[in-house]
């Protein structure tokens, strides 16, 4: 089992945005491709949902460590061919 992580409010707060900046179809691809490596698993998995999410972020997605991560980002109608290997 890993290691729970205890967060501050404000810490909590930002990774709240990100998660909303990841689910947002006004986020830029280059934004998507930042977001596509962050540290916070649903930030991770809206980046994956996100249909503006660009080709090489869900090429990282598909190699996430988190194998719900993963799925969802083999899902992805956008996810290059390469991946789906």
């Amino acid at each position: 089992m890993s290691e729970r992580i205890i967060r501050g409010h404000a810490e909590r707060m930002a990774g709240y945005r990100r998660v909303l900046e990841a689910r947002s179809t006004t986020t830029s691809a280059g934004r998507l491709r930042e977001l596509a490596a962050d540290e916070i698993r649903p930030v991770r998995v809206w980046t994956a949902r996100n249909h503006n999410t660009p080709a090489n972020a869900l090429d990282l997605l598909t190699r996430d460590s988190d194998r719900i991560v993963r799925w969802i980002a083999l899902l992805h109608p956008r996810t290059p061919a390469h991946a789906l290997e």
